[in-house]
């Protein structure tokens, strides 16, 4: 994409993040529980994923992005507010200044971390993927032996000498082998994080029903077993 690109995409981004917290504040002031709305922006992050997975081409619009761009936005809005609500509110006063100091830490390390994870895991994932693809790119295979002749003579068309030429094509084959190994990375690492915030969501649907089971089935063993148990 373009820098210009580039540009409207944050804008979209930023639009989606500034919408998720004005629907959180408007569900907080309804009084809807900060489980369900936590569930719903991981939802939200969830669909982004699997959707952008899909979107790893190297002609994506503008238009194809926006959506999910601002989907992604919406769900850091409505998982930010209800944690941001519980960490000042569940600490005492003394402890405010304090608790900011490591909520803005926790923030700056753990993008760090995982911009780190992700950097390493896409080296990794292109790397193999660079390695597996290269295997078809052969002597041997008349899909390349074609294409290469296709491209020296597109070099060749515009005044480039036959030996100029060839190597101009076989750098522009390994420039398509780099960039599909690069794709395929990306969509690898957006649907393991999809996977990822779909058990996040799974996890937080079933607390609720899991620990009220569990009291119960706690209040019912305590009749028949001594209290030492629990």
């Amino acid at each position: 994409m373009e820098m210009g690109t580039n540009a409207h995409v944050q804008y979209i981004n930023v639009a989606g993040l500034i919408t998720g917290i004005i629907i959180a504040g408007i569900l907080l002031k309804q009084g809807i529980l900060n489980h369900y709305i936590i569930i719903a922006g991981f939802l939200c992050m969830a669909v982004y994923h699997f959707w952008f997975t899909f979107l790893f081409v190297p002609d994506a619009s503008l238009k194809q992005i926006a959506i999910p761009y601002c989907s992604q936005g919406v769900g850091v809005g409505l998982v930010f507010v209800p944690l941001v609500l519980y960490t000042t509110s569940a600490i005492p006063s003394t402890l405010s200044l304090s608790a900011g100091f490591a909520g803005v830490s926790g923030r700056f390390w753990g993008t760090n971390i995982g911009f780190c994870l992700l950097q390493n895991a896409k080296v990794f994932l292109q790397r193999n993927h660079y390695s597996k693809l290269q295997q078809f790119v052969t002597p041997e295979s008349t899909e390349t032996q074609s294409r290469l002749a296709s491209l020296t003579a597109s070099f060749t068309a515009k005044g480039y000498t036959p030996e100029a030429a060839a190597q101009l094509a076989y750098q522009q084959i390994n420039a398509s082998v780099s960039r599909q190994s690069m794709l395929l990375s990306n969509m690898e690492i957006y649907t393991a994080i999809g996977w990822a915030l779909v058990i996040v969501v799974l996890l937080l649907v079933l607390s609720k029903p899991l620990l009220f089971s569990f009291h119960k089935m706690k209040e019912s063993t305590l009749q028949l077993l001594p209290k030492t148990l629990w």
